[in-house]
């Protein structure tokens, strides 16, 4: 992992970035996962009642649905998706929204709450390392969305500032985390979440793609923060 920013480290402006729904083509890929994680439990979910939980930690996923912790769940979950791991695939203008928010000045960081192996593979299909000041994982924090701590522990360890950091993810969960750390949150709309309930949830706007948001760089929520050249 890059260098991280320790606490004489030059304070920036940053972005937070989701990857699963936001950058990856990822969310009904979890969504058929954990249908068949439940399955082998003898529990049939909706698959829509799933998708919407899409983005919550599997600690919170799994009771909300079963009404109790099922121990193996989450595990037969993370055997399921690694077998639909092949069908993972980069969005629409995904790559091209890190390489401009990079080249505007700000500092990114993928803030991830996936397991560490599971973002290693993620990053290979990403390709974005080389614009990025680092990611986390799931060990890097004690609570899953929507709690705040992937944020926290991003903007800590990458020196970003909080009061000129934006989060950007796909699912009203991102959007509770972002709220929870005190940064601003803009959505995007490919994770199956519509935009208007994205701005229910506290996006202060919310784009079709990828790349209407890049479109919009300059005119909208990111103006604010984008560093004086």
């Amino acid at each position: 992992m890059p260098a991280t920013g320790g606490p004489d480290a030059d304070v920036r402006p940053g972005v937070l970035l989701d990857v699963d729904g936001t950058l990856l083509d990822t969310n009904h890929l979890h969504t058929l996962a954990w249908f068949r994680a439940f399955r082998r439990f003898d529990q049939v979910h909706p698959m829509h009642e799933i998708h919407r939980l899409v983005g919550m930690g599997g600690d919170k996923l799994v009771p909300e649905l079963a009404g109790e912790e099922v121990d193996g769940l989450e595990d037969a979950y993370g055997e399921e998706f690694d077998r639909l791991f092949d069908d993972v695939t980069l969005l629409p203008g995904a790559r091209e929204l890190v390489q401009a928010l990079h080249d505007v000045g700000l500092r990114l960081v993928l803030a991830s709450s996936a397991k560490e192996e599971d973002l290693d593979r993620f990053r290979e299909v990403l390709d974005v390392d080389r614009w990025l000041a680092g990611w986390t994982s799931s060990g890097d924090a004690d609570a899953s969305k929507p709690e705040s701590d992937i944020f926290d522990v991003a903007i800590e360890r990458f020196a970003l500032d909080r009061a000129r950091t934006i989060a950007i993810g796909d699912a009203t969960w991102d959007a509770k985390a972002a709220g929870r750390a005190g940064v601003g949150f803009v959505g995007v709309a490919t994770g199956g979440t519509a935009a208007a309930d994205l701005v229910d949830a506290g996006a202060s706007r919310a784009y079709d793609d990828a790349d209407a948001l890049v479109a919009d760089l300059h005119r909208g929520p990111f103006a604010a923060i984008i560093p004086d050249r």
